[in-house]
């Protein structure tokens, strides 16, 4: 699961997800000091927005990156369970829906 883990025209939709990208990856690079941490952040990031995008999750993953942002310390991510659980049941509900969606399942 993720450890970290919109309505104009297209380029407005480009705008927020790079934003969304920009401070996933701004966390990331903080969290690289966690332990366990060592991720290519600008791949991993824009790989869980376009995964949140693909289930119709935007909102509720843009909800996690948010919480995440405004944590004191990025390596204790337990104050974002409400966020990471929203995510999480927005998934389980495209998923329930489309069991055969490669994203949905796990090799």
């Amino acid at each position: 699961m993720l450890r970290f883990f919109a309505a104009c025209g297209v380029a407005c939709g480009s705008e927020a997800s790079n934003a969304v990208v920009a401070a996933c990856v701004e966390q990331c690079d903080l969290a690289n000091d966690c332990e366990g941490g060592s991720y290519s952040c600008l791949d991993k990031c824009e790989a869980e927005y376009d995964t949140a995008e693909h289930l119709g999750c935007e909102v509720e993953y843009e909800n996690l990156i948010d919480c995440l942002g405004a944590l004191p310390n990025i390596c204790n991510v337990s104050d974002c369970g409400t966020p990471v659980g929203s995510y999480s049941v927005c998934a389980g509900f495209f998923c329930g829906a489309n069991p055969e969606d490669p994203r949905c399942t796990s090799d």
